[in-house]
């Protein structure tokens, strides 16, 4: 059934939502579904991931999404996104006809087998009607010890442990795609059958359905491939059932698989196709239990669907291939298949990790082995991965487009979440990414500063400079405690032996007792979070690191990660720099390399009473790595002075203290820092919070 939609002429955000729904009824009814783009001049992001979700619909019934009638510029749109290589653009609806004819001749009537030889995590939607062994994948820390037998539909899946029935389970989802079965091995029959029969008898026993089903398959298809899967329906009685088995073998060999007695029997609607009967009927509210297979038990006048493969193919022949640099989990893998739809191979290296995320730079191929665009795939819980796509789209595309990465899509398995960057205008397979991080590390001064101009003072312009002056609520808006860093008192006592309890510390670098800042920030925090400060807010990225900001050779510029992209105080992304170059950089190796920065670095916060303050130590330090430590000081004056013309040339140091406390004070939870670094960043928040607390 080919079904044709018409695109209205613009396809904007307010469209979309109607339209979605349109579309999901049609791509439900049939296999193939055209999308006519003759009257559509307008394309929002929104429309491409519609394309994108229907495809992936209709890939799951081995179906297929066109699209015709498509004008340049909107050609230009799915280009940019790559959207051109993932679906089949045709001149005509005739075209379409003849394609559909070529698989049809490809494909032919009968289903095929698919083998799962390896373990993996395979959603319910790639599994359809399927028997094998495994663990229902609850979460991403499900194990394998005990596995069971299973079945799947699609829809539900019946979990079955030989010999310990009152282990037996199942699981029923309305989201097929993010669910998920954790295999060892598996057959799966896909969710046409080869032929739907009605026995008019009564009191047949399951083996004797299955003799004479065994008879009409081959009177129909032939000898075949030796498993079978048979799904045999009693509608009729008050205890209606459903009963999936597979035979691999003669009508003597032996069947596994289970029996599902129901409610009622829900009458499905006339365009329903079988596997939507079947599973429209195995729901949470109609299971009344599911029991091992007993084929002594008898049915009366069953509907009875044969799925009798005439092909066998491996699973890994249509699932993306991943190689991965690390060990990359099953579910990272389940997450990674389904963002790169559009790929027969994905290469996988891990970029970094932080706290709540992991990024990786993504190879990936085509099927003719042509490489694609460069992507990365970011891995988080759910939550951050639907802010950071939602932030994308409110925050950073309206304003620095041109500029940065695009969320092409997201994808969701349990309470973890992935999601794809595709790079605007990167092409070709000689483009490199290099971070920020490796051009820091690398280079001079004086390359680096047309590099930092480039990013503030232009590519970030649309955000630092249309400044707004509101109440802010410092304390509240920088506390690292509600964010990411919530265990950050047990780690200091454990990484410091400071407790968070003592109002005050002796330190011995300074010379003197000062406040505990895990005190002032376990105590003071919460007390004074109403507490409001008139200055400059506008859009920041949040959680600015080197990490995040991406340049290809021509240095053009890109920003990934907008989890905590929104309104707040105006200097706050400069701030989260400089504690990155002066604290978390520090050259603390040793001993000796420490003593001779902290003394320089707690005279340069003790000193710093205004925004503009760094520049008076340009050049005096004279310690070790006296090159890498002057670099970093010029560079953080550079930031200053992005952050002073933000701020409309406004001194005042305080909104600062703050936006650096928010991330130098966690620095004692980061695990790969040396232990005097950590300490280092202990004094100087010590010293910030003295200042705080001296202007009260």
């Amino acid at each position: 059934m080919i079904n044709t939609i018409l695109i209205p002429e613009r396809l904007d955000s307010v469209r979309a939502i109607e339209f979605d729904k349109e579309v999901e009824s049609l791509a439900n009814i049939g296999n193939y579904l055209i999308f006519d783009f003759s009257e559509c001049n307008y394309l929002a992001s929104m429309g491409i991931r519609i394309i994108v979700k229907t495809k992936k619909t209709l890939l799951q019934k081995n179906g297929e999404l066109f699209l015709v009638g498509v004008k340049p510029l909107i050609l230009g749109i799915l280009e940019l996104s790559g959207i051109n290589s993932v679906v089949q653009i045709k001149n005509c609806v005739s075209d379409v006809e003849s394609a559909i004819e070529d698989i049809g001749k490809t494909c032919g009537n009968q289903c095929y087998i698919t083998s799962w030889k390896e373990l993996t995590l395979a959603g319910y939607d790639e599994l359809q009607f399927a028997v094998g062994t495994g663990a229902p994948a609850d979460d991403i820390n499900a194990e394998l010890k005990e596995p069971f037998n299973f079945i799947s539909t699609g829809y539900c899946a019946g979990f079955i442990k030989n010999g310990k029935p009152e282990l037996n389970d199942f699981r029923v989802t309305e989201h097929p795609d993010k669910a998920g079965i954790y295999l060892i091995g598996a057959s799966s029959f896909g969710s046409i059958p080869t032929a739907i029969v009605k026995i008019d008898k009564e009191h047949l026993s399951l083996r004797e359905i299955v003799t004479e089903l065994e008879a009409d398959r081959i009177s129909q298809v032939g000898d075949s491939i030796s498993e079978r899967l048979y799904v045999i329906s009693q509608t009729s009685t008050k205890a209606p059932s459903i009963t999936i088995l597979m035979i691999k073998g003669g009508t003597d060999s032996p069947a596994c698989g289970c029996t599902f007695t129901l409610e009622e029997w829900k009458k499905a609607d006339a365009a329903n196709i079988f596997s939507k009967t079947i599973n429209h009927n195995l729901t949470l509210d109609n299971i009344v239990r599911m029991d091992n297979l007993d084929e002594s038990i008898t049915v009366s006048s069953p509907e009875c669907a044969m799925f009798c493969p005439a092909k066998c193919r491996d699973s890994r022949d249509f699932r993306p291939a991943i190689k991965s640099y690390e060990n990359f989990d099953l579910y990272k893998e389940f997450l990674a298949r389904r963002i790169y739809t559009d790929s027969a191979k994905i290469e996988i290296r891990k970029i970094h990790g932080g706290f709540s995320a992991q990024t990786y730079q993504v190879t990936s191929y085509d099927e003719h082995g042509r490489k694609l665009r460069p992507t990365v795939m970011k891995v988080a819980d759910k939550a951050m991965i639907e802010r950071e796509s939602s932030n994308c789209t409110k925050n950073a595309l309206p304003y620095i487009m041109n500029n940065s990465a695009q969320v092409i899509g997201t994808e969701f398995f349990a309470d973890m979440g992935a999601l794809r960057y595709n790079f605007v205008g990167i092409g070709g397979d000689g483009t490199q990414i290099k971070w920020l991080t490796d051009y820091y590390i690398n280079q001079p001064y004086n390359v680096l500063k047309p590099v930092f101009d480039k990013i503030f003072t232009k590519i970030l312009n649309p955000w630092y400079g249309q400044v707004v002056e509101k109440d802010i609520k410092p304390y509240l808006e920088h506390d690292p405690t509600i964010t990411f860093f919530p265990h950050i008192y047990e780690t200091a006592k454990k990484e410091l032996d400071i407790d968070f309890q003592d109002q005050y510390i002796y330190i011995e670098e300074l010379g003197k007792e000062i406040i505990n800042p895990y005190w002032f920030l376990k105590y003071e925090y919460p007390s004074r979070r109403e507490f409001t400060l008139k200055y400059y807010s506008c859009i920041c990225h949040g959680d600015l690191n080197m990490q995040n900001i991406l340049l290809d050779e021509t240095n053009n510029v890109y920003l990934i990660d907008f989890s905590e992209t929104k309104m707040r105080c105006a200097i706050s992304d400069f701030a989260r720099l400089e504690a990155i170059m002066l604290i978390d950089n520090a050259p603390c190796k040793n001993k000796e390399e420490y003593h001779d920065y902290s003394d320089f670095i707690a005279l340069f916060y003790e000193n710093f009473n205004s925004l503009d303050s760094a520049k008076a130590f340009i050049g005096k330090y004279s310690g070790l790595n006296n090159e890498w430590v002057g670099k970093n000081v010029q560079l953080v004056n550079l930031l200053r002075g992005y952050a002073i013309n933000c701020v409309h040339g406004d001194n005042n140091p305080v909104p600062f203290y703050f936006s650096f406390l928010e991330w130098c004070l966690p620095i004692v939870c980061y695990t790969a820092l040396p232990q005097y670094t950590k300490r280092l960043s202990m004094i100087v928040s010590a010293i910030l919070i003295n200042k705080i607390k001296g202007l009260e």
